[in-house]
């Protein structure tokens, strides 16, 4: 009740228009399960791009709680932590922000070239070769 001049809780989007909804919203929030605790869903990524701050809301020792403190998106509180998620909401409302990020190495495109490396490294040392990594980052945001 208390969060409700706060909140917006927006229909669904068609993908082509999310990316400039996200970057009008003033907090992006991403809640995790039980059932995520060694992955991050997807949407995560895509709000890191914006560069709008995230609030994550998670169980103990989610991976969330690890990418948003490395990355600089940021804060991930335990879902039952109620002074923590109020404590949180506090600093994004003083202005704290991601505007120091460092996301570009979680792009889509950049991610993807993370893995091709892995596939290529793996695969050369099967077959006892080196495959030198030639594709470079990208840093559009949805990439």
């Amino acid at each position: 009740e208390q969060l409700e001049p706060f909140v917006e809780v927006r229909s669904r989007i068609p993908f082509a228009r999310l990316f400039g909804e996200l970057q009008r919203a003033h907090l992006l929030l991403a809640v995790v399960g039980e059932h995520m605790l060694y992955s991050t869903p997807y949407k995560v990524y895509d709000y890191m791009a914006t560069g709008r701050p995230i609030l994550g809301i998670a169980p103990r020792g989610a991976a969330l709680f690890d990418l948003l403190a490395e990355s600089g998106a940021g804060l991930c509180v335990e879902r039952d932590d109620a002074a923590g998620i109020d404590r949180a909401l506090e600093q994004f409302m003083a202005g704290a922000s991601a505007s120091g990020a460092k996301v570009d190495r979680f792009r889509w495109s950049n991610l993807a070239l993370q893995y091709r490396n892995v596939i290529e490294t793996v695969a050369g040392a099967a077959d006892g070769k080196h495959v030198p990594a030639t594709a470079k980052p990208a840093a559009n945001a949805l990439d």
